[in-house]
């Protein structure tokens, strides 16, 4: 059904519409289907940073949590400049959480505060969720108590994370 969109965008002259190409590569990774996604995105005249979080979200959101693809993308942006955003981070952080990445994680979070992001609620959980799925409850702890306005996605992360580490509080 995807490829059926992508046909119909190609047949409309939609092919060059930098949202719904990023929209594509975004449709195509969550699929499974990454070189469909690399080839639509290697074809991009401008890459900014939505175009290469698609390609990191898609393959966080695959089901099976691509972390080499992930990290990868994450890797090939640094190095190529590109400013990394909060969803950048997040995608990123999420992919070790899912893979149990922890020292890429620990590198990450220091990449984070380097960088002015740890303000940022959407990172803190990101970070909340990683070091417990990766069985650091203490960090878990630090990085909780250190977000200044905790929403109930924070608390839940807290108590999603108590449950996974089977652990009452």
């Amino acid at each position: 059904e995807g490829k059926q969109v992508h046909t119909h965008i190609r047949i409309n002259g939609l092919e060059n519409n930098e949202f719904l190409r990023t929209k594509l590569v975004n449709m195509y990774t969550a699929c499974g289907s990454i070189e469909d996604a690399h080839q639509l995105f290697d074809e991009c005249s401008s890459r900014n940073v939505y175009s290469w979080n698609a390609l990191l979200r898609g393959s966080v959101i695959s089901g099976r949590r691509r972390y080499r693809d992930v990290l990868s993308t994450y890797t090939e942006m640094r190095e190529l400049g590109v400013g990394l955003n909060v969803y950048s981070f997040s995608n990123v952080i999420k992919s070790f959480a899912g893979a149990s990445a922890l020292w890429q994680g620990l590198k990450t979070h220091a990449i984070l505060i380097k960088n002015g992001f740890f303000d940022s609620s959407i990172l803190g959980t990101s970070l909340v969720d990683m070091y417990f799925k990766c069985g650091k409850i203490k960090l878990a702890r630090r990085v909780f108590e250190e977000i200044g306005e905790r929403d109930v996605v924070v608390w839940g992360a807290m108590i999603a994370g108590f449950a996974h580490n089977r652990l009452q509080r």
